[in-house]
């Protein structure tokens, strides 16, 4: 009987304890940070693409706006909500990212 007590006292403290993470670390902000990651990961992957595969004479503006509708489309299937401000500042960072992969190769 003292026992099962002592386990039933446990059982509780850890449920109470497991309540409080939970509204520390709400799961929305863990899955929107992971398709923050993910979208990222897409910004560099079509950065990298726009400069290998589109024209020489495309602006940067045009392979943008190229490397932009196609985040647009990837945010849509995976039903992520970003407004185009966001998406214009991971295609910057993908962008510089690439730029320090290049130096980073040439110095090797």
């Amino acid at each position: 009987m003292k026992f099962q007590t002592i386990m039933i006292i446990i059982e509780v403290v850890v449920l109470i304890v497991g309540m409080v993470l939970f509204k520390i670390f709400p799961k929305s902000n863990l899955i929107k940070n992971d398709k923050v990651v993910m979208i990222a990961d897409w910004a560099y992957r079509f950065v990298v693409n726009a400069r290998n595969i589109l024209p020489v004479t495309a602006t940067g503006e045009e392979k943008k706006d190229n490397v932009l509708s196609q985040l647009k489309t990837i945010t849509q299937k995976y039903n992520v909500d970003f407004n185009d401000t966001e998406l214009s500042a991971l295609i910057e960072e993908a962008y510089e990212k690439m730029k320090s992969v290049e130096v980073n190769k040439s110095v090797s």
